[in-house]
């Protein structure tokens, strides 16, 4: 079974091939996802010298697959849902939680992106250097400063919100379908 959300689509704009794409696609092409990302970050924290290109650039350019693929599913889930997609959101939703806590929580990350904080920033346009606040402020806020017991915790409560949001909105849609009346024309 070829899975049209592992590879770049042919089709026009490079739009999903969504005739030849089923449910059974999405935990495959997340997991691989997951997998390809962690790869890609890897390579940025293995990197001994810590630039502006080697470590935000690449963090920038980081993830696309994964990106595009939950793109993919969020859109299909949002406009054109049934019980297993929602039973997919509903494993999905925790593990890509996990997966940018994992992000934003990780210490090696954080510390590159501290490095070129005090780093010189005469060489960075305006930019560039917004895109560098913005990610210290993102990875702050999701709790990258706290001790390594707090981030965990963080973690475990981020977890459980997005199982609840999931749950959530599989609720609200059945309220919102039985409420539904039907008129005639």
């Amino acid at each position: 079974m070829t899975n049209p959300l592992l590879s770049k689509s042919s089709l026009e704009y490079e739009l999903p091939d969504f005739q030849n794409l089923k449910d059974e696609h999405y935990l495959p092409a997340f997991e691989n996802a997951v997998q390809v990302h962690n790869q890609e970050l890897a390579q940025i924290k293995a990197n001994p010298e810590i630039t502006f290109e080697n470590t935000l650039l690449a963090m920038e350019r980081s993830g696309d697959l994964l990106n595009s693929m939950m793109m993919v599913f969020y859109n299909k889930s949002a406009s054109d849902t049934n019980p297993t997609l929602q039973d997919i959101e509903a494993v999905l939703a925790p593990k890509l939680s996990n997966h940018l806590d994992s992000i934003k929580l990780d210490p090696e990350l954080f510390k590159r992106l501290l490095t070129l904080e005090k780093s010189d920033h005469s060489a960075l346009d305006d930019e560039s250097r917004r895109l560098l606040e913005k990610y210290l402020e993102d990875f702050r806020f999701a709790g990258a400063e706290l001790s390594e017991a707090e981030r965990a915790e963080v973690s475990k409560i981020n977890e459980k919100l997005a199982s609840l949001s999931a749950e959530f909105d599989k609720l609200l849609l059945a309220d919102s379908n039985d409420l539904a009346i039907e008129l005639d024309r």
